[in-house]
């Protein structure tokens, strides 16, 4: 059940894919290929799980360099699980 049924719309389908510093890297259905974080303490969430009450934000409204830290990161581990 979503927090208030009747005022609540449906989550937006997102997975975790990474964890890069103090943030949790996102995929969302609706946006294929694109990344998207949220700031969170990522030690009590799990790779692929589904977050209901997250507030995605895409990785392009952080600076740069932190956006091509995260791109690296996330690279490199999906190469891993490859």
């Amino acid at each position: 059940m979503y927090k208030n049924e009747r005022d609540s719309s449906p989550p937006i389908n997102n997975q975790v894919v990474d964890f890069c510093g103090d943030k949790i890297i996102m995929l969302l259905s609706d946006y294929p290929g694109k990344l998207f974080f949220q700031t969170s303490d990522s030690s009590i969430f799990i790779l692929g799980e589904h977050l209901v009450d997250a507030e995605p934000k895409p990785i392009e409204l952080l600076p740069e360099e932190e956006q091509e830290r995260i791109l690296r990161h996330y690279e490199q581990k999906r190469g891993q699980r490859l």
